[in-house]
Parts: structure tokens; sequence; C-alpha cells
């Protein structure tokens, strides 16, 4: 069986594209979710044994010509959330690395400024838009700014400073909140120009249980 044809049968096994885009139409790497999760089932990633960290898991879906528009590591992570993938952490300690969803690479060195710069087109977005909305006189459209204001419980003219207050690594939470925000709002379109930047354990190892083959979730 090849990649291409793993999907039709696994819609019929377990309904896992319905379950997706029922629960994840609103981020944009919904189809990155449904294209990545039945090759990771082709992969044979059924048992804890067979499970894989992100690095080979990448270099699969380069070999094969999985066409995805997000990395790997965010799409891994939304398929976890939903409960469609369980993984493990097998060694002790801090072994973390840090990751810029923009760059789809390790930015151990440079995280700070890179969290700067995400930070920075992302209020860019908002005065963009702002500017758009002026010219466009179009009330139907929900402003940026109120979403975050809303969400971080702040006026709506003290966002920027909001999201430049505290530490960097505090500030960087605050870029990857409003991030998850800006995601799950239908109304507004998200940008490439910035991205999440997270700290992951570099020795998940993820699978795809037998519970969620039979159309249940993993809990937890």
């Amino acid at each position: 069986m090849s990649p291409n044809s793993i999907h039709e049968s696994m819609h019929e096994i377990s309904g896992y594209e319905k379950r997706i885009r029922d629960e994840h139409g609103h981020q944009p790497s919904v189809d990155d979710q449904v294209a990545l999760f039945p090759f990771l089932v082709w992969l044979e990633l059924t048992n804890r044994d067979n499970a894989l960290t992100v690095g080979p898991i990448r270099e699969h879906v380069e070999e094969y010509g999985i066409d995805l528009n997000h990395n790997v590591n965010t799409t891994l992570g939304n398929l976890h959330d939903l409960g469609l993938l369980a993984r493990y952490y097998p060694d002790a300690g801090n072994d973390a690395i840090i990751v810029s969803e923009r760059l789809d690479d390790v930015v151990f060195e440079s995280w700070e400024e890179v969290t700067l710069r995400d930070q920075q087109a992302l209020i860019e977005h908002i005065h963009e838009q702002e500017e758009q909305l002026t010219a466009w006189a179009d009330g139907g459209v929900v402003p940026l700014r109120r979403i975050l204001a809303v969400e971080f419980d702040v006026p709506p003219e003290e966002v920027e400073d909001h999201l430049h207050t505290g530490t960097i690594d505090e500030q960087r939470e605050k870029l990857n909140e409003a991030i998850n925000v800006v995601e799950a709002h239908e109304e507004v379109d998200s940008r490439d120009s910035y991205g999440r930047v997270e700290w992951l354990h570099k020795g998940y190892r993820y699978w795809v249980p037998s519970e969620v083959l039979s159309g249940g979730v993993v809990e937890g």
C-alpha cells in the first residue's frame, strides 16, 4: 500500500479525517494533520516499540514526498493535542531543544533574537490590519488588536506594551499565546512572517495507539 492510498482506507476504519476537521478545522495546519496521520499508520508506528522521534519522522516525510505546508513538530503536536497520537519521553533530565516554527529549525543561540523578531512581525500585522480596515471602512472584520486585548485582558491600546512586558521568556510565551489566538479565530488570517518559539523535548517519541485505530482517542 502506498502513502497516497492509505488516506481512503483509514477514513473507512476510524473516520479520522472528520475528527481532525471537526475539532481542528480552525488551525492552518489542518490539511497537514489529515495528510500526516495516515502516513504514520502506513509507517507502522502503531505501537510503543516502533515509536519515532521528530527527526526520523521528518526524514520519512521528505523521502516519500508527503507535502506538508507546516513543520512536522507543529503537526505532530496538533495530532497529539487532539488525542490521535501518544508520545513518551524515555530519558530523564532536561534534554530539550528550542525550535522556531517560522524557521522550522532549532534556534539555541538565537532564540531571543528570533522571539523579538517574530514579536515585531506580529505587531506589524496588527498595525497593517488597522490601516486596511481604516481604508476599507469595513465594520464586519474583527480587529486583531481587539481579539488580543480580550485574550490578555488589557485595554486595546496596551496590547503592544503587554507583548513587550516581562522577561524574554515571558515575552516568548505571550507571542505563542497570541499566535494560538490568531489561528483559532476564523475571521483573522495568520501570517508566515511570525511563528511560535517553543521548548520541545527532543526525545519525544510518537506513535498511533490501538485505541485510536479502533475509533477512540488517547486520554491525557
